[in-house]
């Protein structure tokens, strides 16, 4: 995660970098954007600009040629690679999300095609790193924002694989893998879009590790199909998975799983008769699913050995981490930084400006990860003034009973967590639903206009006492 310190001096971007861009000028003027999108939790270029000058500086930042979408990705991957120090095994869930806006077809004529009929957007394919033994958020992976053509789309087919929209995938995978050195052991997560062979080969080739959902009823080289494979073979245990909400699933419920694995050997192609050697968990709920539910079905492709019940069970939990970039798509809309609002017209601009709005949602989620009591430093998301000022505002909202004090280590994530979302509205009482990405949102916001007061405070009494 990138830190920012905020000083009387202003922004020290020595230690907040998101990218090296050649001026000294235009590295401060990123670090005060991104400072601003952390701090207001807006995508909102004018209120992101606290003076007209400000304002100014920010839009002449997204304008700048030197400021690429290669450089941004470039630092954000440095700062990613240092968290990852000491860390034997890291998770990469990676996804793409469609930012959509049907209620400006004028304003948004200049992008591209999305999956909404007759709607205007833009595409972003990211990814996360995760610490694989206590699913603590490293930061932010390789970002791919991009406009699409809906002129290439029907000669797809005919094109090089490199020139396909499908290579994000394989495109990911590769700039991750050269640009984060520091874990012993890689494995990259994906959903059924991802079920694409040369994928799988490529991961293989690069010697890390991939769980990747299937798509497609496959052909094994035994000529049976995956499902009659499994058909065949018997039940090894039942496990049982929180779900998260989505967009087809309401509420979150826990269900029961039927879980079998088996190792297999897929067909490259009809005409080959080479093979692909990997493992497979298929996962089907059993038991009464809730009215309007579909029932979970799972198969699971994966290169992780598996021989027992223990390794196919920790697949199933690793595979579940995934929803943790689908939480950071809905912070980036309408759970956070309403980043469908935004106005700008440029498309090279808000692509930009997606990739900061990325890395900011990945930092309000770390909060709303951190509210069981995380006991990273706080220090990974917040500077030394903010956490000197976080001690006197915990004192404020502690309450004089135990259950209304803050029970996590000073200085640690779970107690910034906390504070931050006693600020956002939360009550403080573990009966109460905890708090989610709204009320980290909300309290982010105040906890920094507040700071802001103090800094501005502090900085008056100083120069009272020089005089």
């Amino acid at each position: 995660m990138n830190r920012i310190l905020i000083t009387t001096e202003g922004i020290n971007v020595t230690e907040f970098d998101i990218g090296c861009f050649g001026n000294k000028q235009t590295d401060a003027a990123g670090a005060n954007l991104f400072q601003q999108i952390c701090t207001k939790i807006t995508c909102c270029i004018r209120q992101l600009g606290a003076t007209r000058a400000k304002e100014v500086q920010a839009h002449r930042f997204l304008e700048n040629d030197t400021v690429t979408i290669e450089a941004i990705n470039e630092g954000a991957l440095q700062n990613t690679n240092k968290n990852c120090n000491n860390i034997k095994h890291v998770i990469c869930p990676f996804d793409t999300v469609v930012s959509a806006y049907p209620t400006q077809p004028i304003m948004k004529e200049a992008f591209g095609t999305t999956t909404h009929e007759e709607t205007q957007g833009f595409h972003l394919h990211g990814s996360l790193l995760i610490n694989a033994e206590n699913k603590q958020i490293l930061g932010v992976g390789h970002l791919n924002p991009w406009i699409r053509n809906i002129a290439n789309e029907s000669k797809d087919k005919n094109r090089l694989p490199e020139e396909k929209e499908s290579f994000k995938w394989q495109h990911c995978v590769s700039e991750v893998i050269s640009k984060v050195t520091s874990p012993e052991r890689l494995t990259f997560v994906a959903d059924r879009e991802a079920d694409i062979l040369s994928l799988f080969e490529y991961i293989f080739a690069q010697k890390r590790d991939f769980i990747i959902r299937a798509q497609y009823d496959r052909k094994l080289v035994t000529n049976d199909t995956i499902s009659q494979h499994f058909n065949e073979i018997d039940q090894s245990f039942c496990k049982t998975i929180e779900l998260n909400r989505t967009k087809t699933r309401l509420k979150k419920r826990i269900a029961t799983l039927a879980v079998k694995y088996s190792k297999i050997a897929i067909k490259n192609t009809e005409e080959s008769d080479s093979a692909l050697n990997l493992y497979c968990v298929v996962a089907v709920e059993s038991g009464i699913v809730p009215k309007g539910e579909t029932p979970v079905s799972w198969v699971l492709f994966t290169s992780h050995k598996i021989t027992t019940d223990k390794q196919a069970s920790q697949i199933l939990d690793w595979y579940t981490w995934r929803w943790t970039i689908e939480e950071v798509h809905r912070t980036m809309k309408n759970k956070g930084l309403m980043i469908e609002d935004s106005q700008i017209q440029n498309p090279e601009k808000l692509l930009k400006l997606s990739m900061l709005i990325f890395a900011s949602a990945v930092r309000v989620l770390s909060l709303v990860r951190s509210r069981n009591g995380n006991e990273e430093s706080a220090k990974t998301c917040f500077s030394d003034s903010e956490i000197l000022f976080m001690v006197m505002v915990c004192v404020k909202l502690e309450g004089k009973t135990d259950k209304l004090k803050n029970r996590y280590t000073k200085g640690s994530m779970g107690w910034a967590a906390w504070i931050i979302a006693r600020l956002g509205g939360w009550k403080g009482y573990d009966c109460e639903c905890p708090p989610g990405p709204i009320t980290m949102r909300l309290g982010l916001e105040k906890f920094q206009n507040m700071h802001t007061g103090w800094c501005f405070n502090v900085e008056n009494e100083s120069d009272e006492k020089c005089a």
